[in-house]
C-alpha cells in the first residue's frame, strides 16, 4: 500500500502491490512468489480484482454488497461480494460491455450495454435474453418509478423498453445531435440528457416531454467568457450528474466541469481539469456529518488522467485533492457513505484508494481505520520486477537472437521480456568487464568524495571541458568587458542552465582528438588561467634552445626572409595533442614572428604585455619538446647567401665575445667547448 499527501490530504492506494505479467502461468507464478517476503506482505482489497486486458466500467449494488465490473480481452463480466471479499462469477459475452443496470438491489437481475447495440439481461442462473437497439448505445439508465430502462445513444432519440409489458415505448424525442448520457435525479425524479451539441435537455418523466433546455456555452458566457469559449470549441457534453434536489453537474469533452443550481440560468462555478480531455464521470458524495461543521456535498469529477475532489459551499468550491491512476482511466465510483473509490482504467488491475476525509472505511474492510498509523511511509514498486525488457537489436548485439521464440522470451511492445537472472547471465558473458568498470568507477567517486575535505585552491573553471569552459570565459571578456568587471566568472554563468550538465557530467566531456575538433584552432586563443599555462613557460623556453641547437648542427636554418608558408610539410602538418587545438604551422608562426620582431628596448610597455600573452597562448600548445622534436615537419630551408653569410659573422663573433648572451654567443661557445 502506498501512501501520499496531496493539499494536506492522506490517499491511500490499496492495490498498489507487486504487478505479475499475464503471460506468467498461476503455477509458476505461486512458486516463484512463494517464498518472496514483499509478495506475501502485500494487501489484496478483493481476491481477483482484475481482468485480463483492461476494465471499461463498474458499479455498486444499491444494497452495496456486489460490485459488477466489465473487461476484456476476453470480454467478460465479473460480480464481487463485498462481504467475502472474493468473485462471486465471472460469465463471457460475445462483445465488451460499456454500461451495467441493476435491476434489483442485488445482482440478480442485471442489464448489460454492450458495444455492438446489444443489450443482455442476466438473471442469478445466467443469461437470460438479449435484444438490439436502433442504434449505437452509450449508456443505460433504469427508473424504478416505471420499470422502464433508458438507452442514451447516438442519435437525437432516446429509446424505452418497459420491462414490465416487454416491449419498446415511444422514444424520447430531444433537439441534440446524439445523446452522450443521462441522468435521474432521485429526489423528485427528473431526467436530463447531455448532448454532442453543447446542450442539455430535462424531461418529466410522467409525461416525457422537455421541460428545459440550455446552451451550456451560452450561459457560462455570464460567468467566465474565456472558459465559455474553450467550452464551446471543445465540443459537446460529455457526462453530467445530479447531487441534492437542486444541483447538477455537467462535464465537459473539453475538460471542464460546471455546477448549476436549477433554480439558476447560468452556473455556480465552472472547474477546469486543465488536461484537455474529456470528462468520464461526475458523482456527487455527502461530506461526513461532524459536531462543529454542517454536512456538505463535495464534487468528485474524473477524466482520464485524474479523479479530482472539489469541496463544496463551506469550502469556497476549492480542490480538495487529487488522484492520479497508474493508467488511462474509464470509469469510477464511490462506496456509498464512505472514503473507498474504485477505478476501471487501461490496465489490467482495477485500482482502489481510501481517502480517509472523504469518509470513513466501508464496513467489509474495516480494518483499514486501523492500517491507517502504519502506512505513513510511500513505498515506491515497479512493475515486473523479476523481469528485464529488451529489445531485438540488443540480442542480435549479444548474439543471443536464437532466444526469439522460445519461452524465455516474451513479446511485448517492440521488444520481449527475459527473466532477470537470465538477463545478469547473459551480460556477463557478452561484457565480462562490465563489472570491472563499474568497480573502477565506484572506487574513483569514493576517492573524489574523500578527498572533498583536504584544503583545494578554488578554480574559477569546472573540471569538465576546462578548455571550453575557458573559450567562453575569454568570448565574454571580449565582448562584455564592461559588464563583467568586479564579477567571478564561474560554471554557473558560462551556459544556461539547462545546459549545466556539460560541465559537471563526464558523459559530455568533448574529445578534443577528434577530426572535427582539428579546425577549431580559434577556440585556443584564451588567457593563461591554468596549470597548463604555467607549463607552458617552460615548454616554450625549450623549444627556443632546440630551434637554436638545430642551426648550430647544420649550415642551413631558416632564414629571415623565407617564406615557409609554400612548403607541402608545414601546410599539411598534423595536430598537435594540445588542450586548446593549435597546430605545428600556428607554431612556427608565432616563434618566427618573435625572432623577426623588434627588440623589446624599442617596443611599447603595451606591445610587450601583448607580447607576453601571444607567447603564454603558443606555450600551452606544446606537450613536451621531445614531442615538438619528432613530430615537427622537415623543411628544405633555401637561405640566400647574405643570409648564411650574416649566420657565419654572428657565429664569428660569438666566438670572440664568449660571455656575451644571444644566438651567436652560445653558437661560438659550444663550438668552441667541442675543439
Amino acid at each position: 500500500m502506498k501512501v501520499s499527501n496531496i493539499n494536506g490530504v492522506k490517499i491511500y492506494h490499496c492495490t498498489s502491490g507487486k504487478a505479475l505479467p499475464q503471460w506468467l502461468s498461476k503455477v509458476n507464478s505461486l512458486t516463484s512468489l512463494k517464498y518472496n517476503e514483499s509478495y506475501r506482505r502485500r494487501i489484496e482489497l478483493i481476491q481477483e480484482f482484475h481482468f485480463p486486458t483492461s476494465a471499461s466500467t463498474l458499479k455498486v449494488s444499491p444494497d452495496g454488497e456486489y460490485i459488477c465490473a466489465c473487461g476484456t480481452y476476453k470480454p467478460q463480466m465479473k460480480v464481487f461480494e463485498l462481504s467475502q471479499l472474493t468473485i462471486k462469477f465471472e460469465r463471457h459475452m460475445d462483445a465488451q460491455g460499456i454500461s451495467v443496470a441493476f435491476l434489483d438491489d442485488d445482482f440478480k437481475k442485471l442489464a448489460l450495454l454492450r458495444d455492438d447495440r446489444y443489450i443482455e439481461f442476466h438473471a442469478q442462473m445466467g443469461l437470460h435474453h438479449k435484444l438490439r437497439v436502433p442504434k449505437f448505445g452509450r449508456e443505460l439508465l433504469y427508473l424504478r418509478s416505471k420499470c422502464d430502462l433508458l438507452v442514451a445513444c447516438a442519435s437525437p432519440q432516446i429509446p424505452q423498453l418497459n420491462l414490465f409489458r416487454g416491449e419498446f415505448l415511444s422514444p424520447i424525442e430531444t433537439a441534440l445531435k446524439g445523446v452522450n448520457s443521462i441522468a435521474e435525479n432521485s429526489v423528485h425524479g427528473l431526467i436530463a440528457a447531455a448532448g454532442e451539441d453543447g446542450a442539455i435537455e430535462c424531461f418529466d418523466p410522467r409525461i416525457s416531454k422537455r421541460v428545459a433546455y440550455v446552451r451550456v456555452a451560452d450561459s457560462l458566457s455570464r460567468l467566465n467568457a474565456r472558459y465559455a469559449k474553450e467550452v464551446k470549441e471543445g465540443g459537446g457534453i460529455s457526462s453530467i450528474g445530479f447531487g441534492s434536489a437542486l444541483t447538477m453537474g455537467l462535464g465537459t469533452d473539453s475538460g471542464h466541469v460546471l455546477l448549476y443550481d436549477l433554480r439558476a440560468p447560468s452556473p455556480l462555478r465552472c472547474y477546469n481539469h486543465r488536461y484537455g480531455t474529456p470528462i468520464k464521470r461526475i458523482l456527487f458524495e455527502p461530506a461526513p456529518v461532524r459536531a462543529s461543521t454542517a454536512p456538505e456535498e463535495r464534487l468528485i469529477s474524473a477524466d482520464a488522467k485524474a479523479i479530482k475532489i472539489w469541496r463544496g459551499e463551506a469550502g469556497h468550491g476549492k480542490l480538495m485533492t487529487s488522484i492520479e491512476p497508474p493508467a488511462s482511466l474509464n470509469d469510477f465510483v464511490v462506496y456509498p457513505g464512505s472514503g473507498m473509490i474504485m477505478a476501471a482504467c487501461e490496465d489490467f488491475r482495477m485500482h482502489a484508494w481510501y481517502v480517509p476525509e472523504l469518509g470513513p472505511a466501508p464496513k467489509w474492510c474495516h480494518y483499514l481505520d486501523s492500517l491507517t498509523e502504519e502506512l505513513e511511509e510511500s513505498t515506491s514498486t515497479s512493475v515486473y520486477d523479476d523481469y528485464k525488457f529488451i529489445t531485438r537489436n540488443q540480442l542480435e548485439t549479444w548474439g543471443v537472437s536464437e532466444l526469439i521464440g522460445s519461452e524465455a522470451l516474451r513479446p511485448y511492445m517492440h521488444g520481449f521480456f527475459i527473466d532477470a537472472k537470465l538477463y545478469e547471465k547473459i551480460e556477463h558473458i557478452a561484457d565480462p568487464y562490465a563489472y570491472d568498470r563499474y568497480y573502477q568507477k565506484k572506487l574513483r567517486e569514493k576517492v573524489d568524495s574523500t578527498r572533498e575535505a583536504r584544503i583545494q585552491l578554488e578554480s574559477k573553471l569546472p573540471k569538465v571541458n576546462r578548455n571550453f569552459a575557458r573559450a567562453l570565459l575569454q568570448k565574454r571578456k571580449k565582448h562584455l568587458a564592461g559588464e563583467m568587471e568586479g564579477k567571478d566568472e564561474n560554471e554557473s554563468r558560462l551556459i544556461d542552465q539547462r545546459f549545466g550538465s556539460l560541465f559537471t557530467d563526464k558523459d559530455f566531456q568533448i574529445d578534443e582528438t577528434h577530426e572535427a575538433e582539428e579546425d577549431m584552432e580559434g577556440v585556443g586563443e584564451l588567457e593563461a588561467d591554468s596549470d597548463d599555462d604555467l607549463r607552458g613557460d617552460t615548454y616554450v623556453k625549450g623549444v627556443n634552445q632546440d630551434m637554436e641547437d638545430e642551426e648550430e648542427e647544420t649550415d642551413d636554418g631558416f632564414g629571415e626572409e623565407d617564406d615557409y608558408g609554400e612548403y607541402d610539410g608545414i601546410s599539411h602538418a598534423k595536430m598537435l595533442d594540445t588542450p586548446s587545438g593549435y597546430s605545428t604551422r600556428h607554431l612556427l608562426e608565432q616563434t618566427l614572428k618573435e625572432e623577426n620582431g623588434n627588440s623589446l628596448a624599442s617596443m611599447s610597455l603595451e606591445d610587450r604585455l601583448k607580447r607576453k600573452t601571444d607567447r603564454k597562448k603558443s606555450a600551452a600548445l606544446v606537450t613536451t619538446r621531445d614531442q615538438l622534436r619528432f613530430r615537427r615537419p622537415v623543411v628544405v630551408a633555401r637561405k640566400s647567401a647574405a643570409g648564411r653569410a650574416s649566420s657565419k659573422s654572428r657565429g664569428e663573433g660569438g666566438r670572440q665575445q664568449g660571455g656575451r648572451r644571444g644566438r651567436g654567443g652560445r653558437r661560438g661557445r659550444g663550438r668552441g667547448r667541442r675543439r
